[in-house]
């Protein structure tokens, strides 16, 4: 498992965490570059986000230090394709630039690779997303494509396969 130093994921508690979600994803810095539902968001919506699901699996991201909540990562399965996963991660902007996400995408493709035997993480990201293509860059992903949506904004796909 890669070292970390700053974080840890682990399971959500539908009591203790709930709050700090709701909070999250209604805060729209947090949510400039995230295409699900934006604002509104109650309790209900955070706890059914992560009730367990067959083609995702979501953590809750904790400062080791201060054991502070900083956000969520999730591994979702990858279009229709086996042993493929897409990575994601939703932190509050008081954390960004600080390398959380480098070591958040790092434990994500650990997992991917080593508890669910992966053989390829995707990274998907709009292009103006600019920390997160730094991120995938920092984690040895390559571009592998890149889509104009029907909203007209391009998506840039980034991919690290296991063997290489």
């Amino acid at each position: 498992m890669p070292t970390m130093r700053n974080i840890l994921l682990r399971d959500f508690n539908p009591t203790e965490d709930v709050v700090f979600f709701e909070n999250l994803y209604n805060k729209e810095e947090n949510m400039r570059f995230i295409p699900f539902k934006k604002g509104g968001i109650i309790r209900e919506d955070v706890k059914d986000r992560f009730s367990p699901k067959s083609d995702r699996k979501l953590f809750v991201v904790t400062d080791i230090v201060t054991s502070s909540i900083i956000g969520e990562a999730g591994i979702y399965n990858y279009e229709s394709f086996a042993n493929e996963y897409e990575l994601g991660y939703i932190m509050d902007c008081n954390y960004w630039n600080k390398g959380l996400g480098k070591e958040i995408c790092a434990t994500l493709i650990h997992k991917v690779f080593n508890e669910l035997s992966g053989v390829k993480a995707v990274c998907r990201m709009y292009q103006e997303n600019i920390a997160s293509i730094k991120v995938s860059q920092a984690n040895n992903m390559i571009l592998e494509r890149e889509d104009v949506l029907d909203n007209g904004r391009t998506r840039l796909t980034y991919v690290l396969h296991k063997n290489g």
